[in-house]
């Protein structure tokens, strides 16, 4: 197995347009659950958590976006989500344990 973590979205595409066998992680909280099941045989990780374009709550006009790799307990503290969205930041509340939530991403779990 192999592990690459590019700092751009390009740099992360490139790694992988030529491997047949990949997965793409950023808090990585459920590959190792994965693995000792079965589930997943990548044979290339590409952590995608220093790619900053893919973190954070931003709002414009009418529209949250969130980014792929911001946690679970950044969905649930974030001022835009508790005052626009408050079902969601109570939805991530409701997901694993607090340290589960610190690194678990919203794309990933």
């Amino acid at each position: 197995m192999s592990y690459s973590s590019p700092r751009t979205i390009p740099e992360a595409i490139s790694l992988v347009q030529n491997k047949p066998s990949f997965a793409f992680i950023a808090g990585g909280t459920d590959l190792m659950v994965r693995r000792s099941m079965g589930l997943d045989a990548a044979e290339h990780l590409v952590d995608i958590s220093r790619i900053r374009e893919l973190h954070g709550i931003v709002m414009k006009a009418d529209t949250v976006s969130i980014g792929a790799t911001t946690t679970l307990a950044e969905l649930a503290t974030s001022p835009i989500i508790l005052s626009h969205l408050t079902a969601l930041a109570q939805a991530a509340l409701s997901i694993a344990s607090p340290p589960i939530r610190n690194s678990a991403t919203v794309a990933g779990n």
